[in-house]
Formats: structure tokens, C-alpha cells, sequence
């Protein structure tokens, strides 16, 4: 899948990045560092959503109706992170999963 631009963020923008994120996953991608989260899939999402490039849009273009209509009954990470949390009993999280 070719981007329309460069994935090219700064430091500024993983600081950002990280402040979007659940506690948990903050902690956790900020002591991953800067260098290895530049391969991460959700903070590359992140980038290019905020220079206005959105996966969604460019899958509607690419994909046949029916692939699509299957890609957009996938659940959201924040929903799989919701549903675990729930299985678990860790409610005391749940509020973070947003």
C-alpha cells in the first residue's frame, strides 16, 4: 500500500502519539522509544490521520465492495482491549479503554 506522502514523524509527534494513548499502552510504547515505535502500525495510523490521510478512505478506493463491507465489520482494537478487559474482570481499566 503506497501513502500519498513519506512516514516521516518527529519527536513531537510520538510524544503526541503516546499522549492518545491508555496508560498502560503509553508506559508501554514509551519504553519501546522513539526508533522502534517508528514500526509500529498504530502509531504510523496515527501519523498519517493527523496530515489527513486515512486508511479507511484509501480501502474504499482500493477494495471490491464486499472486501470492504468484511474489513469494516472487523472490531477496532479498542473494542478487542474492551471485550478483554471485560473477560478478565479487570474493570478497574475499563475506563481507559477509549
Amino acid at each position: 500500500m503506497e501513502a500519498p506522502i513519506p512516514f516521516n514523524p518527529s519527536w513531537q509527534d510520538y510524544q503526541q502519539w503516546l499522549d492518545t494513548l491508555p496508560n498502560d499502552e503509553k508506559i508501554y510504547f514509551r519504553g519501546l522509544g522513539f526508533e522502534v515505535c517508528l514500526a509500529v502500525n498504530a502509531f504510523k495510523r496515527h501519523w498519517y490521520e493527523a496530515h489527513h490521510y486515512r486508511l479507511r478512505d484509501y480501502l474504499l478506493r482500493q477494495l471490491s465492495r464486499e472486501d470492504f463491507e468484511t474489513y469494516s465489520q472487523l472490531p477496532t482494537v479498542s473494542q478487542l482491549r474492551a471485550n478483554w478487559l471485560q473477560a478478565s474482570g479487570d474493570s478497574r481499566r475499563m475506563g481507559s479503554a477509549n
